[in-house]
């Protein structure tokens, strides 16, 4: 059994992520207010928790799939 408390919080850091961009955007030089979150499998879940607790979002891209689609590899690195 994994010990929870050691795991930390994800959704909390996505949360923490969308805050920083949204502080240092002028840095960063982009519009605080059209942030997107895209995730795939468990960083599509997250994405998609952190925007339903009303994470400051625009978007969420959620790449979820049960079943491999014809023709697309799901890898990370080979999406478009």
């Amino acid at each position: 059994m994994i010990d929870a408390s050691k795991i930390g919080n994800g959704i909390e850091d996505v949360e923490s992520a969308v805050q920083l961009v949204r502080n240092h955007a002028a840095e960063f030089h982009v519009d605080r207010d059209r942030i997107v979150l895209i995730g795939e499998s468990s960083g599509a879940q997250l994405a998609s928790m952190a925007a339903i607790r009303r994470a400051p979002v625009k978007a969420v891209v959620a790449f979820l799939w049960h079943e491999r689609p014809a023709g697309i590899s799901c890898s990370t690195r080979n999406l478009p």
